[in-house]
């Protein structure tokens, strides 16, 4: 993490604690990360660059989570993505592009969305994806063709 940064850790922690969460600083591997939680789950905000969040959070399968599920979860998703990691784990994450100008304003707004993500992900563990019928209105719709 270099010494001029904008954005730092820090500051990121203290706007979520004024916003009413609970956010603490942990150093790993020498770079300062936010680690606050969302539906009980830890999970982490690490500034990356100088107008960069990267939100993650890991848990080990609990369940099954096969990689078709992985996909279609990230392709009815848009914002977050998950993969598994080597050991089989689930990771969430989401690249959020902000500026030492907004940060204030849209931070608010992110734990929003990441909340939902990842209320979405725990009910996708618990009762999979809905499986669409596709048709034909279905199809134009996602692609703009039709």
């Amino acid at each position: 993490m270099s010494a001029d940064r904008k954005i730092t850790a820090h500051a990121i922690a203290k706007l979520i604690q004024d916003l009413g969460y609970r956010a603490t600083v942990e150093k790993r591997g020498g770079i300062d990360l936010v680690a606050s939680t969302a539906a009980g789950l830890k999970f982490i905000i690490a500034p990356a660059g100088d107008d960069l969040l990267q939100f993650s959070l890991g848990m080990t399968s609990v369940a099954s989570f096969r990689l078709d599920e992985v996909n279609r979860f990230n392709g009815t998703f848009r914002f977050g993505k998950v993969y598994l990691d080597d050991d089989g784990d689930i990771v969430l994450h989401w690249d959020v592009l902000v500026t030492e100008a907004n940060l204030k304003s849209s931070l608010g707004r992110c734990l929003d969305i990441w909340e939902l993500l990842v209320g979405a992900l725990l009910q996708v563990l618990r009762d999979g994806i809905p499986q669409e019928k596709p048709t034909k209105k279905k199809a134009a719709r996602r692609t703009g063709v039709g």
